[in-house]
């Protein structure tokens, strides 16, 4: 998937230090479409794969299966939906023949992304991209890859870089009724006051990649980008306010996806409710200002929290 996030820079202030440092955590990211990481072809590994995924017990809640160091006093935990160790140590040793550079800071989940067929295989990797001016920090970096197996081979749709990523939710959206997306959280920077994003990646829109819905929040409808907002720092940084966000049931005319931000003491705004349609992957709004309209209400009772 070509990237999905407009490069954000980073200003970093050094201790003792009176020039300022910007930086680009993306700045010598790998770009797995360009160097995949799925490269094994192997026939019987991939057979053994498959029959181990079709064979997982699945818990209901994920469990801890590991955790990455970013930083000396910060780790990113691990988790997993197969929480048998033997089985999820079997799934993880035959990805990683699929795709040797993967061996360190992988987990997987098994998804039902449609409403047949087995669970699908989604396979989460956390690069630490080291800030070459400082190499005592890194970014961390999550990539997703969805396989899906086909006769004696199988295709790795990858979706990334998301700066300290993880899966936030899996669920119908848009008009799509028969397939799930997957709702990626991450963040626009680290050592700053973030703004929180939801990206929302449909990993069997296209024949040969994933493809992420674009959303717009200008006043002009333009400049779509792959990121929803879900939580505002404020402080300067944003508006202050709070967001919640709800999907709707999949429908053909929409809309499929409410937003309210509720402004906080201080913000001189009103209240403001918007409905998102989304129509071949691009998400245009209407926005109200002030208290919901009662059309707007009976959407938003039907929605569900995201």
């Amino acid at each position: 998937m070509k990237k999905l996030l407009t490069i954000l820079t980073l200003m970093l202030f050094s201790t003792g230090a009176t020039a300022v440092q910007y930086l680009d955590p993306w700045a010598g990211l790998r770009d797995y479409d360009k160097q995949p990481a799925f490269i094994n072809h192997d026939l019987a590994t991939i057979q053994q794969l498959r029959t181990a995924v079709n064979g997982a017990k699945l818990n209901a809640r994920p469990c801890k299966v590991g955790k990455v160091r970013v930083w000396s006093d910060w780790d990113i935990p691990l988790t997993s939906n197969v929480c048998d160790p033997a089985q999820f140590k079997a799934i993880l040793n035959l990805v990683v023949k699929l795709a040797p550079d993967l061996r360190n800071n992988t987990t997987f989940e098994l998804v039902a992304l449609n409403s047949s067929g087995s669970p699908a295989l989604i396979v989460s990797h956390y690069d630490i991209h080291k800030e070459p001016q400082d190499p005592g920090d890194g970014y961390p970096f999550l990539a997703l890859w969805r396989l899906r197996f086909t006769n004696d081979s199988y295709t790795a749709r990858h979706a990334g870089g998301f700066l300290n990523g993880k899966i936030h939710d899996v669920r119908l959206f848009g008009s799509e009724k028969l397939r799930k997306i997957v709702f990626v959280e991450h963040v626009n920077c680290i050592e700053c006051e973030p703004t929180t994003y939801l990206t929302a990646v449909d990993f069997d829109a296209e024949a040969v990649d994933a493809k992420a819905f674009e959303f717009t929040y200008a006043e002009s409808h333009d400049a779509f980008e792959a990121t929803i907002e879900y939580e505002l720092p404020g402080m300067g940084h944003t508006i202050d306010a709070k967001v919640e966000t709800r999907t709707l049931p999949p429908s053909v005319n929409g809309p499929h996806l409410l937003q309210s931000f509720v402004m906080e003491e201080g913000e001189n705004r009103p209240n403001e409710w918007w409905a998102f349609t989304c129509q071949n992957f691009r998400c245009d709004y209407q926005m109200h200002t002030g208290k919901p309209s009662p059309e707007f209400r009976k959407l938003w009772n039907k929605a569900r929290r995201l």
